[in-house]
């Protein structure tokens, strides 16, 4: 042991001969994963994710600079002797040798913290700048190898993908990151553009939103919540990962109450007629001849303003409790009016207007997925 500490006393001591800063220059000669380039490439795919996600989630000019500062000198600690000779240090050390260097104590820990979650149960980095930077981290490592087919398969997960993605979720359900996947995934991508990749940005736009779905399902079903609302939640869309966690605690909130049965029960009639509506058809109000269609109608007129509302807020418990309200109307609509009937302009209109209350009320979630007691 002492021999070990004082072999480390050494690499220290040797390492702190240059500053941090002047370090990242040898990146180049590093190769970071083949068809990916140098380290120093991915530095500056570090810099340029960093920047997208601060203005992204509107952080404050000093978290971005730092965010950016800390991006720029993260890998710099691995062509260190101390790292080389105990890789698990890597980040550790960075930090250590950026407070050394002067660099502000926030770039420090934003570096020693850009590799968390290293392992189930470890922490998430606690400040925005480092969780921006373990965020543009992993989404660059799993972009990449996504890109060049790299993706796991079965038990095989020699890159640790899996581990990368579910550290994304966890960084952003604890900062409250509310940002775009989709277009974080295609701006990463674009960092690669002088590599020659295998799939093209469709693809793995499509690859790796799966792959997240999958990750956020065992997530979310870890932490307790019932399976049909987990799916319920991740069906509208996964793009935000926040808004579906927001889904998810609101339809639990709600699934007992007896107006939210009401309304699961007329929104699944409505939702499997909305789909025969055309594609543009539009509701005309001359059109609304029966007593149950025109109740319905104003209804939903005075309802839709503020489920959209507060869904543009992201207050989804308080939009499901709101649009509850249309059980009634939706109803009584389904017990008077005859919607396929002959004359296909009224068919039309009934349709497009199932359609308008399907659509809306569907982006609170999946709700015929939910299992009714």
């Amino acid at each position: 042991m002492r021999a070990r500490l004082q072999d480390a006393e050494f690499f220290f001591q040797e390492d702190l001969k240059t500053p941090l800063e002047e370090k990242v220059e040898q990146l180049k000669k590093v190769v970071h994963l083949e068809g990916l380039g140098t380290v120093y490439d991915k530095v500056q795919r570090l810099v340029h994710l960093s920047q997208h996600l601060s203005n992204a989630l509107t952080l404050t000019e000093r978290q971005g600079e730092v965010a950016e500062r800390a991006a720029y000198l993260s890998k710099a600690d691995l062509v260190t002797s101390m790292v080389f000779e105990f890789p698990e240090l890597q980040g550790i050390m960075g930090g250590y040798y950026a407070r050394v260097s002067r660099e502000d104590k926030d770039v420090c820990r934003a570096i020693r913290d850009h590799y968390k979650p290293r392992s189930a149960g470890d922490k998430v980095p606690l400040t925005k700048p480092g969780a921006v930077v373990a965020v543009a981290d992993k989404i660059d490592n799993l972009t990449g190898c996504f890109a060049l087919g790299l993706e796991p398969s079965g038990s095989q997960d020699p890159y640790a993908l899996r581990r990368q993605a579910l550290g994304i979720c966890h960084i952003i359900l604890y900062q409250e990151f509310n940002f775009s996947l989709e277009e974080l995934i295609a701006t990463a991508y674009r960092g690669f553009s002088e590599m020659k990749l295998k799939l093209s940005l469709d693809e793995v736009k499509s690859k790796l939103m799966d792959f997240f779905k999958a990750r956020l399902r065992f997530l979310f079903l870890d932490s307790g919540y019932a399976y049909d609302v987990v799916e319920a939640a991740l069906g509208p869309s996964l793009d935000h990962i926040l808004l579906a966690h927001q889904r998810l605690k609101a339809l639990t909130a709600v699934r007992h109450k007896s107006e939210f049965e009401f309304l699961l029960t007329a929104y699944t009639r409505a939702s499997h007629l909305a789909r025969q509506a055309e594609e543009n058809e539009k509701i005309d109000p001359v059109l609304l001849m029966e007593d149950g269609e025109v109740e319905l109608y104003n209804a939903w007129s005075s309802i839709k303003q503020e489920v959209v509302h507060l869904l543009q807020k992201g207050k989804y418990r308080e939009a499901l409790l709101h649009g509850a309200a249309l059980a009634g109307p939706l109803d009584r609509f389904f017990d008077q009016v005859m919607v396929m009937v002959d004359d296909p302009g009224l068919r039309g209109n009934r349709l497009a207007l199932l359609k308008d209350i399907a659509v809306t009320l569907g982006q609170l979630g999946d709700l015929e997925k939910i299992v009714r007691e």
